[in-house]
């Protein structure tokens, strides 16, 4: 899902070993309570975009689709409903209305490097998550892993299918706060570039607790997102902290490197305890 990565990505290593907090990853559900939704109309308050906006924009043919995001996005925090607008996006760039969002062909540039500098060893399966038309999870199925790619979004997950007929990977529609029991603990290897940047907590954390409920024990979670500098931005995307990274570390998953890199942004590498 969101956005670019940043223009170069030479490292400032900044090792970190973390500890174990303890807490059991459960199944995130989809239903956010009556506080947490306050919660989210609160902090979204100062994003809901003017009608005087919102008029402009259907009087003006916008194909600026990150714009756009913008304005659903509000409206989507405005309603208690933070995820609502991942779908929404997709079907404006499916019809046409605005370019489609995240439309990028080729993996990752940090995926890319991470994968080439690991030792070899044998592909398992592999998770992308918010895997939007598929770039990332074509990658890994051309490097031999047996991939499953799923996103949110419906209209997402058709286009990855239709840009890539016969493509080894399995895509699907899957909620992180409401996963479907074959894909907790499933997967040896599991992807998170930019989704949990895109919600604000609630529900992030428990968007968080899903992330790393898909990994099997002794499995790998390799993580890029947004890195919060404190220079205050217009979400989304919401930059994150250490401490919002640490969101993944449930259910016995430790980092083994958290890294700042240009962009700015975090990448990351977890594992899980056997």
């Amino acid at each position: 899902m969101p956005p670019h990565c940043g223009r170069r990505h030479d490292e400032s290593a900044s090792l970190d070993q973390g500890r174990d907090r303890g807490r059991q990853p459960g199944r995130a559900r989809g239903l956010i309570n009556a506080e947490a939704n306050r919660a989210i109309r609160a902090h979204s308050a100062e994003f809901r975009p003017g009608a005087a906006a919102a008029r402009r924009f259907d009087r003006v043919t916008n194909r600026d689709w990150a714009r756009r995001a913008d304005q659903l996005a509000a409206q989507a925090y405005s309603a208690g409903e933070p995820t609502a607008w991942f779908d929404r996006l997709y079907a404006e760039g499916a019809a046409g209305t605005i370019d489609m969002p995240w439309s990028r062909t080729d993996a990752h540039p940090l995926l890319v490097r991470w994968t080439d500098d690991r030792p070899v060893t044998e592909p398992g399966r592999a998770c992308v998550v918010g895997c939007g038309l598929g770039a990332d999870a074509e990658f890994l199925a051309g490097r031999g892993w047996t991939t499953t790619g799923f996103d949110l979004s419906p209209t997402a997950v058709e286009q990855a299918r239709a840009r890539h007929p016969g493509s080894a990977v399995t895509y699907r529609v899957a909620d992180l706060l409401d996963l479907a029991d074959d894909l907790i603990g499933a997967f040896d290897l599991v992807v998170e570039i930019h989704t949990l940047q895109a919600m604000p907590n609630p529900p992030r954390a428990a968007a968080a607790r899903g992330v790393a409920s898909l990994l099997a024990p002794g499995a790998t979670l390799f993580v890029v997102q947004f890195r919060d500098t404190g220079v205050p931005t217009q979400p989304p995307p919401f930059p994150l902290s250490r401490d919002d990274l640490a969101l993944l570390e449930v259910g016995g998953v430790v980092p083994v490197r958290v890294d700042e890199v240009d962009g700015p942004l975090w990448r990351a590498e977890f594992v899980r305890r056997v």
